[in-house]
């Protein structure tokens, strides 16, 4: 079924960028759950098992590691996360999308591109959601999708970010987000997805390296080695009617500051499809092995 979730949760897009411009919805968290919602119910219509989670983070957490959401894919027992910081930075009439923060921050976006990069370094797929108010159909500025948000992954913005904040007026404005998307590469939700599930962005994680490196995240935060889960939060601690794969989108949302989550079990069945399991499993492999040691000569035998 993983042909399927970059298809369905592009269209639960779709329908929400619909949502947003009939102004049933007024902010970007209210796109984003509604969004992730709507991708659960369309992916359970289809058959599939899904599972949605929202809380409110206060300020501190929301920003913490620079991302609103959470988009988990499962096959089998492997976890592909994709971490998602919303923006509505006005593709049709600029809008103010970023504010200015007290020096050397300067930028709260860049200051969130900053903190992605944990994630993303332990096997996170970390992209932007450019949420997009123009009336859906019609065309946009170039680079940005007609029917749903446009996406950037994290690396080309924040290598972009620090001459747009290092100069006045220290934070991105609407033209300074333009030349990106235009030059891209961007993508809609179901090109991005496809890169995911592809394991062209992302590793594929056990759930407990899941958990592990989103509570590192918070262990980051409050500059200690290391955070160790705590026993006491088993998965199985939570009321009967919590599903495990609900709990654990609590879990990565109270850990990593997200506002909403959603997981899609697209294992099997695989007719008409490439089974993918076995690339997914190589990335997880990768995950586990150290790094090279750079040594280009053999070691020399020892002589007894």
């Amino acid at each position: 079924m993983h042909a399927l979730v970059p298809k369905v949760v592009y269209l639960a897009d779709c329908a929400t960028r619909v949502d947003l411009y009939e102004q049933s919805i007024a902010d970007e968290r209210a796109y984003v759950a509604a969004w992730l919602a709507r991708a659960r119910d369309m992916w359970r219509s289809q058959g599939g098992s899904s599972y949605f989670a929202a809380r409110h983070p206060d300020q501190g957490e929301e920003v913490a590691n620079g991302i609103d959401a959470i988009l988990v894919i499962q096959i089998d027992d492997l976890y592909k996360a994709v971490g998602i910081e919303a923006k509505r930075p006005g593709l049709g009439t600029p809008r103010g999308w970023d504010n200015k923060l007290p020096a050397p921050k300067l930028s709260r976006f860049h200051h969130q591109l900053n903190k992605q990069s944990y994630l993303a370094s332990k096997g996170w797929a970390i992209c932007a959601m450019f949420i997009n108010e123009i009336c859906p159909g019609v065309a946009g500025p170039a680079g940005t999708d007609k029917h749903g948000a446009t996406f950037m992954q994290q690396p080309p913005l924040l290598a972009a970010s620090p001459a747009i904040v290092g100069g006045t007026p220290h934070h991105w404005k609407t033209p300074d987000l333009l030349p990106l998307l235009a030059v891209g590469p961007s993508y809609n939700l179901e090109e991005m997805l496809e890169m995911v599930i592809a394991c062209e962005s992302g590793i594929a994680m056990s759930e407990k390296h899941l958990l592990e490196s989103a509570a590192g995240s918070v262990a980051r935060l409050q500059d200690e080695e290391s955070m160790p889960l705590d026993p006491d939060e088993d998965l199985d601690e939570f009321s009967p009617g919590a599903h495990r794969s609900t709990v654990l989108l609590r879990k990565l949302c109270r850990y990593t500051g997200a506002c909403s989550a959603v997981l899609m079990d697209a294992s099997g069945p695989y007719q008409g499809e490439v089974d993918i399991r076995p690339r997914w499993r190589e990335s997880a492999l990768q995950r586990t092995l150290k790094p090279a040691t750079g040594r280009t000569t053999p070691r020399p035998r020892a002589r007894f």
